[in-house]
């Protein structure tokens, strides 16, 4: 656990500001995952890392999560047929789609300065998706999508969703 001094909502670095916190002060100089901490999921993780390490690019988890009025508060990508992010868009209300960014990353070492060139440009260091909406705009990132009928996997920032789970799992 590495404290960021933050001591009130108003001092709060952000999602995307909390992760390049942790990667200064750790001195991180090599490939790395992040997890967004509201996640509750079934995936076998080795399997995005697999395909992580056979695209040696920057890997988002995505998940049909079946509606698209869940999808508009998540972040929508859009791929290719090679898994390619072809289109990004944080919480979009024009979706097409209920295929979502579910907050598991990994990252090449290079997303430390491309993180840092982001935040340096003024960007919100609020949302990881705004930084993959940036991102894929610069870089190749691939989709991994998993299965939804045999994967599971609950955002748990809402009692209700949270209810949710406790009820799937028990």
């Amino acid at each position: 656990i590495i404290n960021d001094g933050t001591r009130s909502n108003e001092e709060r670095l952000g999602s995307i500001g909390d992760i390049y916190f942790a990667l200064e002060k750790e001195k991180v100089d090599e490939d790395f995952l992040v997890i967004n901490s509201d996640n509750l999921f079934s995936f076998d993780l080795l399997k995005i890392y697999e395909y992580f390490k056979l695209r040696e690019a920057p890997i988002i988890s995505i998940y049909d999560v079946g509606s698209l009025e869940i999808a508009k508060r998540m972040g929508n990508p859009k791929i290719d047929e090679d898994n390619k992010i072809i289109f990004f868009k944080e919480k979009d209300e024009n979706i097409k789609s209920s295929l979502c960014s579910i907050g598991i990353y990994f990252f090449t070492r290079e997303a430390i300065g491309l993180i840092k060139e982001y935040l340096g440009e003024g960007n919100s260091s609020d949302r990881s998706g705004d930084f993959i909406e940036w991102l894929y705009k610069k870089r190749d990132i691939y989709g991994h999508v998993f299965d939804s009928d045999e994967d599971k996997w609950f955002d748990i920032g809402s009692l209700e969703s949270y209810e949710k789970a406790k009820r799937v799992w028990g």
